[in-house]
């Protein structure tokens, strides 16, 4: 028989559901399948314990210290109470009042003609401690006279006194002002070698920026199409700034205010907010509680392979509940007018740093962490009308007891009630480096699934995001693709297709999102005979009428990302932040073409590649732009193209032929890497 809680009453009550007793196979099983167990939520303390306060280098004066203060005294009290009633358990004290009514009607009238004439001279037992025993007495009887004071009063004077169920229960944890974030929750982060904007050391020095600093900045920069003067008008200012103006409390400006900052949100389950962390592991001692961004970005749970999410569990998984977005990067305090700047800014310094160190997991998964001085993850603050946006990124250790520390620095500060044009920036910034946050996030997530299949000796996936394309946006295939001059094709990320449809004239979406799907590994070693660079190589027959685009996607992908970290310098063979658009790579081969198509079915365009996913919508949207995709499966033995190679010889061969005898001379563009080609070339027949 079990005791179960009764939730009404808090007592215990039979139940007489008889426990199953376990199964040795299910569990084999549950093993077996490589599902995780049930999980169970950390123990985010709700109030600080002592050892909270003991290990901090400095108290400072708050209202939680003096309450620790306060719940110690009274625990001493209660142990020198118990210590007094046991060695002195003979004596008994009568309180004043009791002794008083007890006095006879002759020794009362003794008494008050005494304190007529003013009573005994008490000068002997100026300063004497009250015995503990009658300090509690009186401190009930104190509580005591206030509860009966209180139960007194009005019913309207009571209901505005009293405070809400949430403040008079004694587990509350901190004022409404200051909440769990507090100067003592600062230095305890302090201590540990995570630092806020500003911080120095105590010998002057200042902790280091990321290398990336400049480069985020300018990022942020980069004007937004969405955000244009004839997009974003006048009268929608001043919608967002009698917004800001009417919102009281936080929770208004997060549902009225937010928004106009925000535009679209996108793949929504990519987005949560105000959701407590508590299934990440603590990130100082335990003493902490958990963190609780009023909004964030991460990627869907499925884009991790679940080996690798399971393992990581309890750095990149804030919450139990399964389908809340991991790896927090990109996060957003938010405060209310009558709220603290600097309650929120503590907060995110908390926040980033979980963020931060959610995606150095991700990053160094299966291999020894490394320190780049790189940041990875952006965290905000929104109050007064004023944007401040932060990366937080991690830095060496102060002693050998800890893996590393984190460090908050500041990018720049929007002051977006003041005027249209400095909203657009601010705005603009905030949803670039949202873009950038997913990149590094998906970027990561990709590397890491890449280096479990290669640890187990599996076969990478076609698309190398795994199914991050398929979850870019909640539109349909065709929304995906925007047209404006050039085609550009968003296969993982949800960043233009989410934003407004600003994709069109907004150069981040070209310059910092993944533009394009990503092939998977082809070969483990490449041909003696390839080239270093893709090659387009180009014939001509004899009469000029027909242009065929043979585009071979892997050889283009993997050699684009060799050549990209050559030119960049890197230490690296390959760059994986390189992304190239198909539809942008169509209209630069046509112009450049030696014929020029009187129509555009003239023009034929065949990309060749291996087969996607059931899901993948990136492929059928391609075809819809009068692109012919040719996919085909991978050897089951070694898991390469060799159909891909033998079909694009094989049929660009053969519509090479067929024109030829058909009088209707055409021109043949190859796009390669290595020499998948080379059977087709005129000089070998």
């Amino acid at each position: 028989m079990v005791l179960a809680e009764n939730s009404l009453t808090g007592r215990r009550t039979p139940d007489l559901r008889k426990r199953r007793a376990p199964s040795a196979s299910r569990e084999t099983d549950h093993e077996r399948d490589g599902l995780p167990h049930k999980k169970r939520k950390l123990d985010h303390p709700a109030f600080p314990p002592s050892r909270f306060w003991d290990r901090l280098s400095f108290i400072p004066l708050t209202r939680r210290a003096l309450r620790e203060l306060q719940r110690r005294d009274a625990q001493f009290l209660r142990s020198q109470k118990s210590t007094n009633c046991c060695g002195r358990s003979s004596q008994r004290t009568i309180h004043a009042s009791r002794f008083v009514e007890q006095l006879s009607p002759a020794c009362l009238r003794q008494l008050q003609r005494s304190a007529r004439q003013g009573g005994p001279d008490l000068w002997d037992v100026r300063g004497y401690r009250i015995p503990v025993e009658v300090q509690g007495e009186m401190s009930s009887s104190q509580s005591s006279s206030r509860r009966r004071k209180r139960g007194s009063q009005s019913p309207a004077k009571k209901s505005s006194n009293a405070p809400s169920n949430s403040s008079a229960t004694p587990n509350t944890t901190s004022t409404k002002s200051t909440g769990p974030y507090d100067r003592a929750f600062q230095q305890h982060l302090i201590d540990h070698d995570i630092f806020p904007h500003g911080y120095e050391y105590p010998d002057g020095r200042l902790p280091p920026e990321p290398d990336n600093i400049d480069e985020l900045r300018q990022i942020l920069a980069v004007p937004r199409g969405s955000l244009s003067p004839s997009k974003f008008t006048n009268d929608d200012f001043r919608k967002f700034e009698r917004a800001d103006t009417h919102a009281a409390k936080e929770r208004d400006v997060t549902t009225t205010v937010i928004p106009f900052i925000e535009g679209n949100a996108g793949d929504r389950k990519c987005v949560a907010g105000q959701i407590p962390f508590t299934n990440l592991g603590p990130l100082t001692d335990g003493t902490l509680v958990p963190g609780n961004p009023d909004l964030y970005y991460g990627a869907r749970p499925e884009q991790l392979k679940r080996t690798a999410r399971n393992e990581m569990n309890k750095m990149v998984v804030p919450s139990t509940q399964q389908d809340l977005p991991i790896v927090p990067n990109f996060s957003l305090a938010v405060k209310g007018p009558d709220g603290s700047l600097s309650v929120a800014t503590r907060q995110a310094c908390y926040d980033g740093a979980l963020g931060a160190r959610a995606i150095r997991s991700v990053q160094s998964f299966g291999e020894v962490p490394k320190l780049d001085n790189t940041a990875y993850t952006i965290t905000s603050v929104y109050h007064g009308g004023q944007l401040k946006m932060y990366t937080s990124h991690p830095i060496p250790a102060s002693g050998p007891s800890r893996d590393c520390g984190f460090v908050m620095t500041q990018i720049k500060t929007w002051g977006l009630t003041g005027d249209a044009d400095t909203f657009r920036r601010g705005a603009g910034a905030y949803r670039n480096l949202r873009d950038w946050a997913k990149t590094q996030r998906d970027n990561a997530i990709e590397a890491a699934n890449e280096r479990l299949l290669t640890s187990t000796g599996g076969t990478p996936p076609q698309n190398a995001k795994d199914l991050a394309s398929s979850f870019t946006s909640e539109a349909s295939a065709a929304d995906t693709i925007v047209t404006s001059q050039t085609t550009l094709l968003h296969a993982d990320s949800n960043a233009q297709t989410t934003y407004e449809s600003d994709s069109s004239d907004d150069p981040l979406s070209r310059d910092f999102q993944p533009l394009d799907f990503e092939p998977p590994a082809k070969r483990t070693k490449s041909r003696s005979r390839a080239s270093a660079l893709p090659v387009c190589q180009t014939f001509t027959a004899r009469r000029q009428k027909k242009l065929f685009i043979y585009i071979d996607n892997f050889n283009l992908w993997i050699q684009g990302q060799k050549t990209y970290a050559q030119a960049k310098g890197l230490t690296v063979p390959v760059d994986r932040t390189w992304r190239f658009d198909v539809g942008h790579l169509k209209h630069v081969l046509i112009a450049n073409a030696t014929i020029q198509p009187e129509a555009s079915r003239d023009t034929e365009i065949h990309l060749y590649g291996s087969t996607p996913p059931p899901v993948d919508t990136v492929w059928r949207a391609i075809e819809s732009h009068n692109v012919k995709v040719n996919a085909y499966a991978r050897s089951s033995w070694d898991g390469r193209e060799k159909r891909v190679d033998s079909s694009l010889s094989a049929e660009s061969m053969m519509l090479a032929t067929a024109t030829f005898y058909t009088g209707s001379q055409a021109e043949c563009i190859f796009v390669s890497g290595d020499e998948d080609i080379y059977l087709s070339r005129p000089d070998r027949g």
